[in-house]
């Protein structure tokens, strides 16, 4: 089979890259803005009127949307990827909080990357299709791989607030 230099996997490919470059390029200049919270900046909110625990369950709510959305249509996602879709939800609405959409969105973004170059590279290396390579056993590593980065992330962040607490 002839490859086409203007193949759909080579246009999509090079867009891709060419977006995630615009995007990390622009990200330095948006983690400066503050963050828009129902129209309001972030700094200007008073914690009297948004207090802590009212994110949190906003947070919580719009993870488990994000859960719900990736199972809806039923065709990319099993049932049982409910609970990993929502706690993803969660991690990407606590950074949008706290970072900004530019950022979560680079976050989501970089993620779904990931996984589907791991699954294309199965999938060439085994000569099997694409879909067939997200069954494969190597897949579950990135599972893994996912799980632990977290752990360790979320252990990073309480030792950190706990170090700090004492000193």
């Amino acid at each position: 089979m002839k490859n086409n230099f203007l193949s759909p996997n080579s246009v999509t490919g090079f867009l891709s890259v060419i977006l995630g470059f615009t995007i990390i390029y622009l990200l330095p200049t948006q983690l400066e803005k503050p963050v828009l919270i129902f129209g309001q900046s972030s700094a200007e909110i008073d914690p009297e009127l948004f207090p802590s625990f009212v994110a949190i369950l906003l947070i919580i709510f719009v993870g488990i949307l994000f859960g719900f959305a990736h199972i809806a249509f039923s065709d990319s996602w099993s049932d049982g990827k409910f609970a990993q879709a929502t706690v993803g939800g969660i991690i990407l609405g606590w950074v949008y909080l706290r970072y900004g959409i530019v950022v979560s969105l680079l976050i989501h973004w970089a993620t779904n990357y990931f996984i589907f170059a791991y699954a294309h590279f199965i999938s060439q290396i085994n000569y099997v299709p694409l879909e067939i390579a997200f069954t494969n056993p190597l897949m579950s590593s990135l599972e893994w791989i996912f799980l632990f980065s977290g752990v360790l992330g979320v252990s990073i962040l309480l030792l950190n607030k706990f170090y700090l607490k004492i000193f």
